[in-house]
């Protein structure tokens, strides 16, 4: 048995600090802690699980989480949380117990230090935990505390096991995953059996015996091949051999069994996946007619813009062969080309115009100033030489004029105004009908996305699949047939040798010690095996009685008219006639929680209204913990959300009944006059969680606006009575609270 005595929390989100004493009364088992929704109760949970487990208690990635108060701004310095959980338990034996009770008594303490960090990204937080110190104190007979030096994680995760934490501290909307999640989440079918089958095989223990029978079977095995070792004889020897190989086959065929069974469990879940695919498809299939007029919209409106498109290209393709284009590009190249050479050729010295005067000036003999040019005259001579000079000179001149006037034209055309205009506004519509080609082609992509998920061509798809699914499950399962013939043909076999070879070794070595040892394991193991069968059948048949017993308990004088039992159309509390747990068809070490109508039908959870799967889940919770004797606290939070009536009068104190320490948090509306006699018959302790705010006056969640900070303050008022501090807007003039308190002149202002 394991009970809290104490909870105490410091600087951990919305709460300052605060202290909370369970019950410990067993004629009085519940504590009620009072919190209207955003007021702490997942808080509360959140940092109980910290306490307990460090970051592997909150959710998200690790470090992401905030545990320091809501209204601290990190900084250097820091600022540092601690959770302390006082518990006692009598099922350890490494310490003596606590002197007078009989019980162990521990104190684990865990605190961090939160300090401020520059956030390399957007999404990362600004802050990070360091120091983080674990301290487990343990009560000795002498009454003072000391610390365990064993490992107090190591401590913790034996006595509230982290894979178990759920049965421990619970949020009764992910209790739901037990059969099947919530609406908006359903799980696979797969995960909800592999969750219920560990929950069941760890409470009830039967992985230990398995474990257990497996190593006594290994170890007949190496007694027996010690033993033929030790007697000798070549026949025995062979026999041992043989009944090895076929033990390695027998092995090997259990293994392709399960396996095959595995798949067949998978593809049948696989196949009414399908089924409900294809009917999907097959009703939101009405919206393929529209779907091909927008698609033929869209296509036309494509065809529209990409022929204007192509004109636009085209007439700027032409320009690409226009002259005035290469001149846009070398503007500044032309110009730097025209201004050096515009000097020479305007001096006449690009291109050499002279030549052709001065040659006919030579020919006439007669100089410009009148003087004559004979032949072999010195006056002749020179100017022979610089005509020769400048005919030598106008090939290179005359190259420079003509580059000089091609580029000065090319220049000239640059310039033109019209020519840019026309180019600039092509390139506009080019760009206009690039929008236009590029808004049609999405929609043409999102009419064939939806005419694709909905096409013919995808239901022939699922129909195909379907079938080629249900021809695979056929052979698998004549597959699977056939080898359990071959298994239990084996198995025969391997019984014969067996036989043979331990009447071969009594024969030869009665009295040896190997084999007197062989048989005791062998003994051992199956007793062992049966043992677990016995579990596997009697106790789980015993949870399910159990779970089923409370179902009735909680479902019990339901009225027919209580709104919520028809929750969206939902099969209700009222029509199921069974529930339990099962083993999975063809997996006998899987198990799986059931609903059975007044027929006799199944009732899978998505005919199954919120409500009720929250009282299913809750009973096999119950049915575990006292089936498997684990005797523990239950701290639940939201437990009887969606519920009203009769069903959550009698789920509270089925709860409260049942549960080792039941803590639930729950909401004022939880709690009506029917539910406050339970509370007032069961509960050894009630608190309150009320926010209260760092701005001036004061004040509860309902009389402030605004974003002021708050923290959240402990007050051990009850749950249906009037406290100043606690109170609530409209709550002093209510005559239920008058009633309870006494006061007829409503207390303090709303």
């Amino acid at each position: 048995m394991l009970r809290l005595r104490e909870v105490e929390i410091r600087r951990f989100a919305v709460f300052g600090h605060l202290v909370v004493r369970p019950s410990m009364d067993p004629e009085r088992p519940l504590t009620v802690i009072r919190a209207e929704n955003g007021s702490g109760k997942t808080t509360f949970l959140r940092a109980l699980l910290w306490g307990m487990y460090g970051e592997e208690g909150l959710p998200g990635p690790a470090g992401r989480f905030r545990v320091h108060p809501a209204s601290w701004t990190p900084d250097e310095e820091g600022i540092e949380t601690e959770v302390s959980i006082e518990f006692e338990t009598d099922g350890s034996s490494q310490h003596d117990p606590a002197p007078g009770d009989g019980r162990w008594r521990y104190r684990l303490k865990r605190s961090v230090r939160t300090i401020r960090r520059e956030a390399a990204k957007d999404d990362e937080p600004d802050f990070v935990r360091a120091e983080e110190r674990t301290l487990l104190m343990v009560r000795k007979q002498d009454g003072q505390w000391r610390p365990e030096t064993a490992g107090p994680d190591a401590v913790v995760r034996h006595l509230l096991p982290h894979a178990l934490r759920d049965f421990f501290v619970m949020d009764a909307d992910k209790a739901v995953d037990f059969v099947g999640g919530i609406e908006a989440k359903r799980m696979k079918k797969g995960d909800v059996e592999e969750m219920t089958t560990f929950a069941i095989r760890s409470l009830l223990g039967i992985q230990v015996f398995e474990k257990a029978a497996g190593r006594l079977d290994r170890l007949a095995r190496d007694l027996g091949r010690e033993a033929s070792k030790a007697i000798g004889g070549q026949e025995v020897e062979e026999l041992q051999r043989e009944k090895d190989r076929q033990e390695v086959e027998q092995q090997r065929l259990r293994k392709e069994v399960a396996s095959e069974k595995e798949e067949l469990r998978s593809l049948r879940a696989q196949l009414a996946e399908c089924k409900e695919e294809l009917h999907a498809e097959m009703m939101r299939a009405g919206a393929y007619e529209s779907l091909v007029q927008r698609k033929k919209l869209a296509e036309q409106q494509l065809e529209r813009a990409s022929g204007r498109r192509d004109e636009e290209l085209a007439g700027l393709s032409s320009g690409l062969e226009d002259s005035r284009l290469l001149a846009s590009l070398a503007v500044p190249a032309l110009a730097g080309v025209v201004d050096g050479l515009k000097p020479r050729y305007e001096a006449g010295a690009i291109p050499l115009r002279h030549l052709p005067f001065v040659r006919r000036l030579l020919d006439e003999a007669v100089c410009v100033c009148g003087e004559e040019l004979v032949g072999g005259s010195e006056r002749r001579r020179l100017v022979q030489e610089q005509l020769d000079r400048g005919d030598r000179m106008a090939a290179t001149a005359g190259f420079q004029g003509e580059l000089y006037e091609s580029a000065n034209a090319l220049l000239t055309a640059a310039r033109t105004p019209a020519w840019l205009r026309q180019q600039r506004s092509r390139e506009s519509r080019l760009a206009t009908a690039n929008q236009e080609i590029d808004a049609a082609a999405q929609e043409l992509r999102d009419v064939n996305g939806r005419i694709g998920a909905i096409d013919e061509n995808k239901i022939r798809s699922l129909r195909d699949a379907e079938a080629a699914t249900e021809t695979r499950i056929d052979q698998l399962a004549l597959t699977t047939g056939m080898h359990e013939r071959e298994l239990a043909d084996l198995g025969k076999v391997l019984e014969a040798v067996s036989k043979r070879l331990s009447t071969k070794r009594r024969a030869a070595a009665i009295g040896h010690e190997s084999l007197r040892a062989q048989a005791i394991a062998e003994r051992g193991t199956e007793v062992l095996k049966r043992a677990y069968r016995e579990v596997q059948t009697n106790q789980v048949s015993e949870l399910s009685a159990r779970m089923n017993r409370l179902f009735a308990q909680m479902a019990a004088n339901v009225d027919a008219e209580e709104r919520w039992l028809r929750e969206d159309a939902r099969e209700s509390v009222q029509m199921i006639a069974q529930v339990g747990v099962r083993p999975v068809e063809e997996q006998g070490d899987r198990f799986e929680i059931f609903a059975l109508n007044h027929k006799g039908r199944a009732m899978p959870p998505t005919e199954i209204n919120g409500a009720s799967r929250r009282v299913l889940a809750l009973c096999f919770v119950l049915a575990l913990c006292a089936e498997s004797r684990t005797h523990g606290p239950l701290v639940a939070d939201s437990l009887l959300n969606s519920m009203s009536g009769a069903v959550r009068r009698n789920t509270l104190e089925v709860t409260a009944t049942t549960a080792e320490q039941p803590v639930l948090l729950l909401t004022g509306s939880d709690l009506g006059e029917a539910e406050q006699v339970i509370v007032d018959r069961f509960a050894g302790a009630v608190y309150t969680l009320t926010p209260q705010w760092s701005g001036a006056g004061g004040g509860d969640v309902v009389r402030r606006t605004g974003n002021d900070r708050h923290v959240t303050l402990l007050c051990a008022c009850g749950p249906r009575e009037y406290c100043p501090v606690c109170e609530r807007v409209g709550q002093a003039d209510d005559p239920a609270w008058s009633m309870r308190t006494g006061e007829t002149d409503g207390g303090a202002a709303a």
